[in-house]
């Protein structure tokens, strides 16, 4: 029997993204379905990454199966408020608490 690799416990980081209140230092704009799915498919990268895993199949396939399983949290996420720079900010984040915590909690 394979093991699996287990859902990412970041994902759970999802959850917190959206129930995030109004942001202090917001844009004007709101999260896009995009930007969201953008924020779960970066999560899934560094977990994937961090696990030693590093093929790009299985990166993608990882991707659409977590989307999937993710869809009530991603379709929360949307509408909600970030700060100036947090998508740039999710795309250097080189691990799940720096994303966390310095892209989607900016204050």
């Amino acid at each position: 029997m394979s093991a699996r690799p287990r859902p990412p416990a970041a994902l759970a980081a999802l959850l917190v993204l959206a129930t995030l209140a109004p942001l202090s230092a917001c844009r004007d704009t709101r999260a896009t379905p995009e930007e969201c799915a953008r924020i779960l498919d970066r999560m899934v990268e560094i977990e994937l990454t961090r696990q030693g895993y590093r093929d790009p199949v299985l990166l993608e396939r990882r991707r659409v199966e977590l989307r999937g399983r993710y869809r009530a949290e991603l379709d929360a996420c949307v509408g909600r408020r970030l700060h100036e720079g947090a998508m740039e900010c999710v795309d250097r984040a080189d691990d799940i608490e720096t994303l966390i915590h310095a892209c989607l909690h900016h204050r």
